[in-house]
């Protein structure tokens, strides 16, 4: 998942789709993993709760997907504002 995370821009729509792929296949492999990550990335943990009761489903995934989308970009307005 890192590599996916690393290939980021804003309004990518082929990185969303990776995003969603990965996060499915870890999910239903790992799902521990998939919070571990979750935590790493720094995605509020009322996110995670309401992503995890909607149960594995597209639109859980995409929830999550874009909340990481979310973070990433405030981290990088982030990072640019202190540079």
């Amino acid at each position: 998942m890192d590599d996916i995370l690393l290939s980021y821009t804003p309004d990518n729509s082929e990185f969303h789709v990776l995003l969603c792929s990965e996060i499915e296949r870890i999910w239903n492999s790992n799902p521990e993993r998939l919070l571990a990550i979750l935590y790493r990335i720094d995605i509020s943990e009322s996110l995670v709760k309401q992503a995890f009761s909607m149960g594995i489903c597209p639109e859980a995934i995409d929830f999550l997907a874009v909340s990481i989308e979310n973070r990433m970009e405030q981290k990088r307005l982030i990072r640019l504002r202190y540079q």
